[in-house]
């Protein structure tokens, strides 16, 4: 049950960012597919660490 709880949270996270950046593009008038992959690059394992 643990892990469950792991990936609930990390799928929380994925979504949370997923909606911002989709607000976000969608108020500069870009295309919201460019939006989830700036998300997919952002949440990514190979994003350097700030």
């Amino acid at each position: 049950m643990h892990h469950a709880i792991g990936f609930i949270q990390d799928l929380a996270v994925i979504m949370a960012i997923a909606g911002v950046v989709t607000v976000l593009f969608h108020r500069l008038k870009q295309p919201v597919v460019l939006g989830y992959i700036v998300a997919g690059v952002i949440i990514g394992p190979y994003t350097p660490p700030f």
